[in-house]
């Protein structure tokens, strides 16, 4: 386990992580400056390592968000695109696919019902 704090310039708290990667799934659990729990995060990880899917929750459970990857490798296991795939539960919003490479990155945006 692993615990950050994000404090401002004058030295007062925001927030803090918790990170747990000890297993699978890694889970992020963000803490206001008062205590509360505000998100938790879940990445869920391939055989490889590679983060398949990243699930946000409220801090009553229901999901914020979810996105799903998926890879494409080179002859040397080594991923050369990673697409990116986006629905937003709670703002109903969903993102047509961003595909990504190891340099760089591409995304097109649409909103349900448009």
């Amino acid at each position: 386990m692993i615990e950050q704090t994000d404090p401002l310039s004058n030295g007062e708290f925001v927030k803090r992580h918790v990170y747990k990667y000890e297993a699978k799934p890694k889970e992020e659990l963000v803490y206001s400056e008062t205590g509360s729990l505000t998100y938790r995060e879940l990445y869920i990880l391939d055989d490889k390592g590679n983060e398949i899917e990243d699930i946000n929750f409220e801090p009553d459970g229901s999901v914020n968000w979810r996105i799903s990857y998926t890879y494409e490798f080179d002859s040397h296991g080594n991923w050369t695109k990673r697409t990116m795939n986006v629905l937003s539960d709670t703002h109903r919003r969903i993102e047509a696919p961003s595909v990504h490479s190891p340099t760089g990155w591409s995304r097109r945006t649409t909103k349900a019902g448009d």
